[in-house]
């Protein structure tokens, strides 16, 4: 089970918190607010009222056991930098921060942070999504509930066609591109795009795919 820390519980925050734990993750859960810890409570394994640019504080919720921290605290744009800072000097693998501009998120990026999100809408719902499924490696949102995931190949594709697998009749997705380990390749790897119904996919192949988040989370272990 994936340990993931949530800082910062507001829409954004709260939306994440709700989606890793229906996902099966073990969430913790912190703010400043004690009002919104307590409605985080009733859902997460954990919640905490502390301020995040506290190392002991942080120290104490275990926040250098868990596999990623989301700073979702966004418009404090302070809080946001020092948590973040916090957080990489306690040696904090991967840092995930919320930002609320795209100057914003430079600055994140220059401080540390390994990933940087800009969410929108119901965002926080599809983050948890790709935190708790393993299989999604990037996506890209479009709109509130479509979005362009690049996936690993799950066990039950590999060796069939696409035509076999018959995704966009099951689930209504569509396979945009499959990325293959080839050494004599320059980068590595060979790129099909727009791939045939005939093409065969193996086990080790990453495919980029198109469809409703819903539908991709149903395909993915």
């Amino acid at each position: 089970m994936k340990q993931i820390a949530v800082i910062g519980l507001g829409r954004f925050g709260m939306s994440l918190a709700r989606s890793l734990t229906e996902n099966k993750c073990q969430v913790v859960a912190v703010d400043s607010d004690m009002e919104r810890v307590k409605k985080a409570q009733v859902f997460v394994a954990q919640a905490a009222q502390l301020d995040a640019r506290d190392e002991d504080s942080l120290k104490a919720v275990g926040v250098t056991e868990m596999d990623a921290i989301v700073v979702a605290i966004g418009a404090d744009i302070e809080s946001s930098m020092l948590a973040t800072m916090t957080l990489k000097d306690m040696g904090v693998s991967r840092v995930i921060v919320k930002a609320s501009s795209e100057l914003h998120g430079r600055f994140l990026k220059k401080i540390g942070a390994d990933q940087v999100v800009f969410p929108e809408g119901d965002s926080g719902r599809r983050l948890g999504i790709f935190l708790a499924k393993p299989g999604i490696i990037e996506q890209i949102d479009l709109g509130e509930e479509y979005g362009i995931f690049e996936i690993k190949v799950p066990d039950s594709w590999a060796g069939k066609t696409i035509a076999g697998l018959e995704v966009r009749v099951k689930y209504g997705i569509t396979i945009l591109a499959i990325r293959s380990s080839d050494p004599d390749e320059e980068k590595g790897f060979s790129m099909i795009i727009s791939p045939l119904a005939t093409q065969k996919l193996k086990a080790e192949d990453i495919v980029t795919v198109l469809g409703h988040v819903d539908e991709v989370k149903k395909i993915l272990p």
